[in-house]
């Protein structure tokens, strides 16, 4: 009956909702705040507890243990989404485990507007936000306030995407994503070292000689897990655009640091993986997901460092939209992430593709989620 209901929705939501919602949102970030308004309202009344039934696929098939970690499912909802935290609860009522971010020391408001560009009929975004945050207080207080809640039991680990702020030059960026790790430590399960995002100015430019970086990050958190006597794993996530020679420097120095994971992958700066009609606006800053284009690109990656480094814990992020694709991603990786198949999908995308998986998993004889990567399919 639920996965019926799923499935309609599902159905309506490409064929009605979703442009009814484009309609009355022309502007993609109008459309991401009232999503999140709406998301608010969600997590603060009992209906929460009735969608969660809805879009909770029950079953241990899905769950796995990544980094130490107990996963109940294997998708989560790609920092960007939630950058402040704000709906945290809401998120996982809909079947995502959560990475909220990315989160600054200073707040700041990010890139002038407009800065988010749709592409339906490809399934793509454009967005060139740069990190709006309210800064890591005001996400300390409201992650804090959630985990003290008697009632509030989540049933994933939270990550914390950190990055830097755009007042701080490449030169005190080690000082402060230590700051933030120290502050934040004791709100989240794993951690994320933001280096690749191409709408901070010279931010990627981290990925280059990012030893002392990730050194000291590394550092920090292991002093954080003494003091707190609970270590917890810090992850890299990097960028699509690199060549191979580039991505495999920065896996050496992740490798000899003992980074737990790598994040693969950020947007890209490329516009001709997507193929669109000359007349559509493109503009030439921001990074583009969801395109299928980046999907094929991030498996190549993904499969490099699986090749390389076949113990290394691996999440996917980069145009999954379907079952079949998440699929695929997992054949290599441990976990995926999605962002833009959560605005093209709906809001029931987790439990349509968790089913998609299942019956994916039933077709090649696989019982657990984490077969799919010694499947020989």
């Amino acid at each position: 009956m639920k996965r019926m209901i799923i499935d309609w929705a599902t159905w309506k939501y490409h064929k009605k909702w979703r442009q009814d919602i484009f309609a009355k949102y022309p502007d993609p970030e109008e459309a991401h705040d009232w999503g999140l308004q709406t998301l608010e309202r969600l997590q603060n009344n009992s209906f929460r507890s009735c969608v969660s039934w809805l879009t909770t696929v029950k079953t241990d098939r899905l769950a796995q243990e990544v980094m130490g970690l107990k996963f109940n499912v294997p998708g989560g909802i790609a920092a960007g989404f939630d950058k402040d935290a704000r709906v945290i609860r809401a998120l996982e009522a809909l079947g995502f485990f959560v990475e909220v971010g990315t989160v600054t020391k200073h707040e700041q408001a990010g890139n002038d507007k407009p800065r988010i560009w749709r592409y339906p009929e490809q399934s793509a975004l454009i967005n060139a936000l740069g990190f709006p945050s309210e800064g890591m207080l005001r996400v300390e207080k409201r992650v804090a306030n959630l985990l003290y809640k008697k009632e509030y039991a989540p049933h994933n680990p939270l990550g914390i995407n950190i990055g830097r702020s755009k007042v701080t030059s490449n030169d005190d960026a080690p000082q402060e994503y230590v700051y933030l790790i120290n502050y934040l430590f004791g709100l989240g399960d794993y951690f994320v070292v933001n280096i690749s995002s191409p709408n901070t100015p010279d931010l990627r430019k981290l990925q280059e000689g990012a030893e002392e970086l990730l050194s000291r990050c590394k550092k920090a958190m292991q002093d954080n897990g003494q003091r707190f006597n609970q270590q917890k794993p810090l992850l890299v996530k990097i960028s699509p655009d690199m060549n191979w020679e580039q991505l495999d420097k920065l896996l050496e120095v992740c490798e000899q640091i003992g980074i737990d994971g790598i994040i693969a992958a950020n947007t890209t700066v490329h516009r001709e993986w997507i193929d669109i009609d000359d007349i559509i606006i493109i503009p030439d800053r921001g990074g583009l997901s969801g395109c299928s284009l980046l999907f094929n690109r991030i498996i190549l990656m993904v499969q490099h460092i699986r090749n390389l480094f076949p113990n290394m814990p691996l999440i996917f992020v980069g145009g999954i939209q379907t079952p079949k694709q998440a699929f695929a991603a997992l054949a290599y990786a441990n976990l995926f992430q999605i962002y833009t198949g959560f605005v093209y999908n709906g809001p029931f995308t987790m439990p349509w593709l968790y089913y998609g998986l299942l019956d994916l998993m039933n077709q090649y004889g696989i019982m657990n989620i984490s077969e799919i990567r010694d499947s020989e399919i």
